[in-house]
């Protein structure tokens, strides 16, 4: 989804080396709060550019992994491709303003 045609591509990297600075320090920063609060993060509708200049809408999850005595110890991260919906709507609005 974000242009990058290989797993070695992004393994071990954080939003900040795989986004574009604005992109990446939104996603970043969200990531440290969800960390630090252990409060999950649901439905952020996200725009970006994947590395193919094309523009993309993510609908983002992020969900906080605890161990057995309520320390958060990581995340699970869910982007689902929201693209052709938000198109549909941008279409949507552009006729009914005519």
């Amino acid at each position: 989804m974000m242009g990058y045609r290989t797993e070695a591509e992004v393994l071990g990297k954080n939003d900040l080396e795989l986004l574009d600075e604005k992109v990446g320090k939104r996603g970043y920063m969200d990531d440290m709060r969800l960390l630090k609060t252990g409060k999950p993060l649901f439905n952020r509708e996200e725009d970006f550019i994947d590395i193919d200049q094309n523009h993309i809408w993510l609908l983002t999850n992020k969900i906080p992994l605890f161990d057995d005595h309520g320390k958060v110890t990581g995340m699970i991260g869910i982007g689902r491709d929201i693209t052709e919906r938000k198109l549909a709507e941008e279409a949507l609005r552009a006729s009914s303003s005519n």
